[in-house]
């Protein structure tokens, strides 16, 4: 009888270490979807970097006499 209670203890500290365990599973899933928006979030912000860097230089090559880079320009900002 004290054997099987021995080994029942054993059992629910390996469960307790199970538990805890999952929580951390848990939280670490949380964390790699925060990660996956984060990602996303950067992507977005650097093509819009690129777009504005875009317009900056099509506005640029405008002032150039005889450019037709500003009625892109004026299409580009619609």
């Amino acid at each position: 009888m004290l054997i099987k209670a021995y080994f029942l203890l054993i059992m629910l500290i390996k469960a307790y270490f199970l538990l805890i365990m999952l929580i951390k599973a848990y939280f670490l899933l949380i964390m790699l979807i925060k990660a996956y928006f984060l990602l996303i979030m950067l992507i977005k912000a650097y093509f819009f970097y690129n777009k504005i860097d875009v317009t900056k230089q099509l506005h640029q090559l405008s002032e150039i006499p005889g450019s037709r880079a500003k009625t892109l320009c004026i299409a580009r900002q619609d």
